[in-house]
């Protein structure tokens, strides 16, 4: 029984989580919106897939980056791993570019054994289920050192890993591991600052790196602010500014063992076209509208997408900061402690200085023209308003736990809260209304009836979704004058608890999809036909298959969709499409002129063409306009879908000579993605040129010996070849990796060096902090 209480936290965490993905426990169902790549797009919409006689739904199309570049590249990713190779580059997308370097690839991921474990789906499942768990404990143990009781501990814990960020992203795989060390890293921080041990700053370190290599570096960019703050306030004297500089010491030293992965990735942003890219959307995507405040309590004031009634300003994913109405009651019952507690001074400040920094106030646009702040999204910051809000829910917690054995009378006055956070819904209302008002004055063509029709819906739906969010505080208020009034707070913390739970579980379940395992990317006969064919040269999908939803087949395209890729291919594909000499595509890599010369250069062998009949999918139709090329003729045809041929495409690979003009040149093996391998004999020199993107970190040899690559106006590699037979190599070793991993290990035996220091004085060192 002593055991089981000792360990009932972490025992309630993991209960709290399975029940979560129980539909995944239960039922096998995977944490990922794969319901969209069957639901919505062609060739699998000609398919009838089993328990889906009308077609499959799609319950959040907003989540489409998952299936379409998160879950593929992991899959990619984990899949070389397995074949005993790192995952430096991925030749599926954009001709070849960079893999490893790509932070949201996180291949350093230490959760990443769960994909050399298991099959991919039930990895998925274990690797997105992972965060909440990491989360939450990393947060109790926080608390618990901070003093803070076990329920109230526990009730932090639990806010923080089910927050409305956290839920949001969580199919992501990323943000929620970025996020999860944010508690760790105050933790350790902390410990260090009071027990002055340099154990802890080693730690931080570690966790640092650890952070970093889960692959979101605007919120690792957030955290290394926030740290030294932190620190620097929890420092006593004496010698604080020297203990300061080792703290900020250990800080370097954990960018230092992140390098492998930090220095790939700063230079593959160095080559890209994201730092010459504006955030997409503008001003409504990188700020939080001021009309959105009220979704702190009421996430659905503006509807939601999962039922089709959204219809707020700006993006939901982007302007949704939900913390909860449970946990935000607490957090203004804290506020009634501010002058006896240092950490709920700290962490208010914290909550406000981060709603400060995303909404359009003159001091974020400021921050937004900084370097490294000015490609991305300030509502990012929403993490530390969410972090914040959940330790100082649990620290009004505490203090109500102990106000009920003191004086009562005091602290009758924290049963407004609720009439205040009502009071907020209801001016969250007003401000909806001038909100339609303002978008009725931007469309004046729309008549008085059809505002009016719209405003009701749109009020039907905001009161309806402001239900919940009125029980919830006035529960939550009647739970705080029953703890006062009759001193129950053993009964009621409990109740604070599993009301909590409830809100922000429900919340989650209404956002995130869990679907069928054994449709994640089923195949078709036209993508059986790619890849029977794969080497003959790469395809487009046209006006078929989505950017990237071909990477989980194995196929490869000139184009693509990813924050970050080669700026040289970027605009390779600007040019492809007709744009201005030096002109860049942006994210959305996609080819729209099927009839330039660049796309038979890319080696485009295949392209995908949808059937219509005016204008409608239709197996009986005829593909678009578009396709109507000379160059193209049909060569494989099921459904609504035919697979055109390129005759004018190049090889992906092939011998310049003043001979034969244009040879075609295969590599010996294509099973290593970042080696090619050509055996060549000419009687005449020769250029040899593989259309794959040159990027830095590809180097050229000839029979053994380095060469330098030629130069070219077109981005693809190229080496001039003498006469004669020869073994050409093109072979991807970014030196970046290489620093960056050499920076590892020296840090590595540095780190080490100061534990064992430590374990040498720690005999006469007396402990003055313990980890509770």
């Amino acid at each position: 029984m002593r055991h089981l209480k000792r360990y009932f936290p972490i025992l309630f965490l993991v209960l709290a989580v399975l029940v979560f993905f129980h539909k995944s426990v239960i039922d096998s169902a995977v944490p990922l919106p794969a319901d969209i790549v069957v639901g919505v797009y062609y060739p699998w919409l000609d398919y009838k897939w089993e328990g889906y006689p009308a077609g499959v739904p799609v319950k959040n199309p907003l989540l489409s980056d998952v299936p379409s570049l998160i879950y593929p590249q992991k899959i990619y990713a984990m899949s070389q791993i397995k074949s005993g190779m790192l995952p430096l580059w991925n030749p599926l997308m954009f001709n070849g570019y960079p893999l490893m370097a790509n932070f949201q690839s996180a291949v350093f991921n230490p959760f990443n054994v769960f994909f050399l474990l298991a099959r991919p789906a039930v990895a998925w499942s274990w690797y997105i289920a992972f965060q909440p768990f990491l989360a939450g404990l990393f947060t109790y143990l926080l608390l618990r050192y901070l003093r803070l009781s076990v329920w109230p501990a526990l009730f932090g814990a639990i806010a923080f890993a089910f927050s409305g960020f956290s839920l949001i992203w969580l199919e992501y795989g990323i943000h929620g591991y970025v996020a999860a060390y944010i508690p760790a890293l105050l933790l350790f921080s902390l410990v260090f600052a009071r027990s002055r041990r340099l154990l802890y700053g080693v730690l931080t370190a570690v966790v640092v790196s650890l952070q970093i290599f889960s692959g979101y570096p605007q919120i690792t960019l957030y955290t290394l602010l926030l740290l030294p703050i932190w620190t620097w306030v929890n420092l006593a004297p004496p010698s604080k500014p020297a203990w300061f500089i080792k703290y900020l010491f250990f800080i370097g030293l954990g960018i230092a063992l992140s390098a492998p992965q930090l220095l790939p990735g700063l230079e593959l942003l160095k080559n890209s076209q994201r730092l010459a890219e504006s955030v997409t959307g503008g001003s409504q995507i990188a700020f939080l509208p001021w009309t959105q405040m009220i979704t702190l309590l009421a996430p659905d004031f503006f509807g939601n997408p999962t039922t089709g009634n959204f219809w707020g300003p700006g993006d939901y994913t982007n302007t949704s900061f939900y913390v909860g109405t449970v946990v935000f009651v607490l957090c203004l019952v804290s506020l009634f402690y501010w002058k006896y507690s240092h950490s709920i001074r700290f962490f208010w400040s914290l909550f406000l200085a981060s709603l400060i920094l995303a909404l359009p106030t003159p001091i974020s646009r400021a921050v937004s023209w900084l370097p490294l702040f000015s490609a991305s999204t300030a509502t990012r910051w929403f993490i530390m308003t969410s972090l914040s809000a959940s330790v100082l829910s649990a620290l009004g917690l505490q203090h109500l736990l102990s106000a009920s054995r003191t004086r009562l009378y005091p602290h009758m006055r924290l049963a407004v809260i609720p009439a205040v956070v009502l009071l907020s819904c209801f001016l969250g209302f007003f401000a909806a209304r001038e909100a339609l008002l303002s978008a009725a004055a931007d469309f004046p063509v729309i008549t008085h009836t059809s505002v009016f029709q719209a405003s009701t819906e749109n009020f039907s739906v905001t009161l309806r979704n402001l239900i919940l969010p009125g029980i919830l505080a006035f529960c939550s208020g009647l739970l705080v004058f029953l703890s006062l009034r009759f001193k129950i707070t053993r009964l009621t913390v409990p109740v604070f608890l599993l009301l909590s739970l409830f809100e922000l579980l429900r919340f989650g379940w209404k956002y995130n999809p869990f679907f069928r395992s054994d449709l994640i990317f089923p195949d078709t006969g036209v993508l059986s036909f790619l890849r029977d064919n794969q080497g003959k040269g790469r395809f487009q999908g046209g006006d078929v298959i989505p950017l990237n939803m071909w990477l989980p087949y194995g196929l490869a395209a000139p184009g693509g969709y990813d924050a970050v890729y080669p700026l040289s291919w970027a605009r390779y594909l600007a040019s492809l499409d007709g744009g201005l000499p030096g002109e860049a595509k942006g994210r959305v890599g996609s080819i729209a002129r099927y009839d330039s010369p660049l796309l038979d250069t890319a080696a485009v062998r295949y392209i995908l063409a949808l059937k219509r009949v005016h204008g409608v999918p239709d197996p009986a139709g005829t593909p678009s306009y578009v396709f109507d090329l000379p160059k193209l003729r049909p060569v494989f045809d099921e459904g609504s879908v035919v697979v055109l041929e390129n005759t004018a495409a190049l090889p992906e690979s092939y011998l310049i000579t003043a001979e034969s003009g244009t040879v075609p040149v295969f590599p010996r093996s294509l099973a290593n993605p970042k080696k090619f391998t050509f055996e060549v004999d000419s009687s005449s020199s020769s250029r040899l040129v593989n259309t794959t993107v040159d990027f830095p970190g590809w180097e050229a040899s000839i029979d053994g010996r380095r060469v330098t690559k030629s130069a070219s106006a077109l981005p693809f590699q190229s080496v001039e070849v003498p006469a004669g037979s020869h073994r050409i190599e093109f072979t991807y070793r970014p030196l970046s990796f290489r620093i960056g991993l050499h920076l590892y290990l020296s840090a590595s035996v540095l780190g080490a060096a100061v534990i064992l220091n430590e374990n040498r004085r720690a005999a006469s060192r007396p402990r003055t902090a313990r980890l509770v």
